[in-house]
């Protein structure tokens, strides 16, 4: 962190995350002259209470002018850390119901999915979505935004149907998360 103001000022350094003792940040506060730098350390360390997997940790960098300055400017900057404490990983997601927005014949498709895992996931090209009639494949869904999904957190899959096909269909989701790890897939009957 490097101060290229013309005053000095107090950085408060503080951490947002369920972690507690197992998790360090060294210094907590700093004091940096015009021009100058420091380093901040973040420490995880094996304990008893720190859960295997990972741990989304969101470092907030506030400060703060010194006593006497001219200008009384905060600035608050977030830095997001990902932690992965070692032990059992689990990957585990769960796909909930579906709904479907039409808007001037283009169908989006929303799907809820879950992490209950205890490390994040990346979606991004593992997941595929398909339309079946009478047993065979009417269309191939495209999925508009690929996230992370970090432990215990939910997002809604957004896939975009522009085809011609109406009336009842089974919409097919599957999430593949690579070699040993069980697929998850859910069939869903809907209207177009």
């Amino acid at each position: 962190m490097r101060n290229d103001g013309t005053e000095q000022v107090v950085v408060d350094i503080l951490r947002r995350t369920v972690a507690t003792r197992w998790l360090q940040i060294s210094p907590e506060r700093l004091l940096l002259g015009p021009g100058r730098s420091a380093v901040l350390t973040l420490r995880a360390k094996v304990g008893r209470d720190a859960e295997p997997g990972d741990h989304q940790v969101l470092v907030l960098l506030t400060t703060r002018p010194q006593h006497g300055s001219r200008v009384a400017l905060r600035l608050r900057l977030g830095v997001r850390v990902s932690v992965r404490m070692p032990g059992t990983i689990v990957r585990r997601l769960a796909l909930g119901g579906i709904r479907v927005h039409r808007r001037r014949g283009l169908r989006l498709i929303f799907v809820p999915v879950v992490n209950r895992g205890n490390v994040t996931v990346q979606l991004r090209g593992h997941v595929t979505a398909s339309l079946f009639r009478r047993g065979g494949r009417v269309a191939r869904l495209h999925l508009t935004a690929r996230p992370a999904l970090a432990p215990g957190a939910r997002t809604l899959l957004a896939l975009r149907y522009a085809g011609r096909v109406r009336g009842p269909v089974i919409a097919v989701v599957q999430i593949r998360m690579g070699p040993g790890v069980q697929l998850v897939e859910r069939r869903y009957r809907l209207r177009l």
